[in-house]
């Protein structure tokens, strides 16, 4: 093999290299690792795998550059494309849908609003002011889903041990 210069360094899949001085050959792990193509990397083996053509990304030998969803010449492609966008809370960049289904999906959500809200009308009002027992459970409940979709959103990596915890008190909450 023998000696290699600076020319003869290639960025590996899943890393980008820090625009400083080219002297300096720093680099840094892309925020989501499919988003920065490059050299082979045993290291990313299987982990970014696509699922129809069954080709693992991190085995091939590609030139240095940005996937196709990310921004070409991004600071380590962690910006998306036009006519993409992070999907979720997450740093992977998925095709946005189109006009017609985002408005079916705030018509539809907005209908479920407005029967949802008039469920809770209706039965606020049909105890005629009484309290039970069970209204101060059922508060309770009401404060624990929301606490808890609150904490779910939170960029966190919960463990596996919490998430089930969580959804099988949740699942309790709502059964009740």
């Amino acid at each position: 093999m023998g000696d290699i210069t600076a020319s003869g360094i290639r960025t590996l899949f899943g890393w980008s290299q820090c625009p400083n001085d080219a002297l300096n050959l720093t680099y840094e792990r892309c925020v989501f690792g499919a988003a920065c193509l490059g050299a082979k990397n045993d290291a990313l083996k299987g982990k970014f795998e696509i699922k129809l053509s069954n080709k693992d990304p991190a085995l091939a030998d590609n030139v240095t550059a940005c996937a196709e969803p990310y921004l070409k010449g991004g600071l380590i492609c962690a910006s998306c494309a036009s006519g993409y966008s992070h999907s979720g809370l997450g740093d992977k960049c998925d095709e946005c849908p189109s006009d017609g289904d985002n408005t079916a999906v705030a018509v539809t959500g907005s209908i479920l609003g407005v029967i949802g809200l008039v469920g809770y009308i209706q039965l606020t009002l049909s105890s005629a002011g009484k309290l039970e027992p069970a209204d101060g459970a059922q508060s309770i409940g009401m404060s624990f889903v929301q606490v808890v979709s609150l904490l779910l959103t939170f960029p966190i990596a919960w463990s596996g041990l919490f998430l089930s915890c969580v959804l099988r008190a949740l699942c309790l909450c709502v059964s009740i």
